[in-house]
C-alpha cells in the first residue's frame, strides 16, 4: 500500500551523495545510488518530487547546493520526505544531521535513509561512525596532497578548470583544445577587439558555445574570472602575440 500524506502518495526527493575520495576509493556512485532509491520509491509507493544529486561534495559540508535545495523545497511545501542510500549520505558530522532533522521537522518533512535502523541508540553510533570516518579520509587526503605536492604534481579537485583535464591519475593536467580554444576567443574578444565583458558574454551565448557545465548561457562572472585566472594569461596571450 502506498505511503501516503493524508491526500495522497508522500512526495519524496532522492538524494544522493558522493565525494571525490569516496568515488575513487569504493566506487559507490551517483547511478548506483539512485537506481538503489529508486526501486525503493516505487516499493513504497512514493511520488518522486525531484532527484538531487551532489557529486564530489563531502558530507562534512552543511551548505552544499543538495542541502539548499531540499530545504528550498521544504520551505514552499513541496515535498514530505527526504531519501538517500545511507545516513552518511546527508551528513557525516551528527551535529549537523541532528540540526537539519529539527529543521525539516519543523516544516513537516522528515530525512529516511535505507540503513535506518529505527532505533536512535543504533542510528547514532552509525552518525558517530561516519564522523569518525570522516576525520580518517581528511587526515589521509591530507597526507596524500602532501606527498604529491613533494613529487612536484598537482592536487586535483573536484573539477578541472576549464579549457584543462586531469590525466588518468589526476594528478596532471591535460589541454582540452575545443575548450581552450574558447578561452582564446575570449582573450581575443575582450583584448584586440575591444569588447566588454558583456558584450562578449551575450556573442558566446548567441552563439551556442557550451560553458564548463554544458550551458549554453554564459555568465559575466566567469568570463571575467578566466581573464584575471593566472592559468591562462601565460599560455593565451603567447599565443595572441604569435
Amino acid at each position: 500500500m502506498p505511503i501516503t500524506n493524508g491526500h495522497g502518495p508522500k512526495r519524496a526527493i532522492l538524494n544522493a551523495r558522493v565525494s571525490t575520495d569516496e568515488l575513487a576509493r569504493s566506487g559507490y556512485s551517483i547511478p548506483d545510488q539512485l537506481k538503489e532509491l529508486r526501486g525503493h520509491a516505487v516499493r513504497e509507493g512514493y511520488q518522486v518530487v525531484e532527484e538531487i544529486e551532489d557529486e564530489g561534495y563531502s558530507g562534512g559540508d552543511p551548505y552544499r547546493p543538495g542541502l539548499q535545495r531540499i530545504m528550498q523545497l521544504a520551505e514552499t511545501g513541496e515535498i514530505d520526505v527526504v531519501i538517500a542510500a545511507k545516513r552518511d549520505r546527508f551528513f557525516r558530522s551528527r551535529l549537523h544531521r541532528l540540526l537539519r532533522d529539527k529543521d525539516l521537522a519543523d516544516l513537516g518533512v522528515k530525512l529516511i535513509s535505507l540503513n535506518d535502523t529505527g532505533n536512535r541508540l543504533a542510528d547514532g553510533f552509525q552518525d558517530d561512525f561516519a564522523e569518525w570516518e570522516r576525520e580518517m579520509i581528511r587526515e589521509r587526503t591530507i597526507r596524500g596532497k602532501l606527498e604529491k605536492a613533494r613529487e612536484g604534481k598537482i592536487v586535483a579537485s573536484c573539477r578541472p578548470k576549464y579549457g584543462f583535464a586531469f590525466t588518468p591519475e589526476r594528478d596532471a593536467l591535460l589541454v582540452n583544445e575545443e575548450q581552450i580554444t574558447v578561452v582564446r576567443r575570449i582573450f581575443k574578444m575582450v583584448g584586440p577587439e575591444g569588447r566588454t565583458i558583456n558584450a562578449t558574454r551575450l556573442a558566446l551565448s548567441r552563439q551556442g558555445v557550451p560553458t564548463a557545465r554544458g550551458a549554453r548561457s554564459w555568465s559575466a562572472q566567469a568570463i571575467h574570472d578566466y581573464i584575471l585566472d593566472d592559468a591562462y594569461k601565460a599560455m593565451i596571450t603567447k599565443r595572441l602575440r604569435n
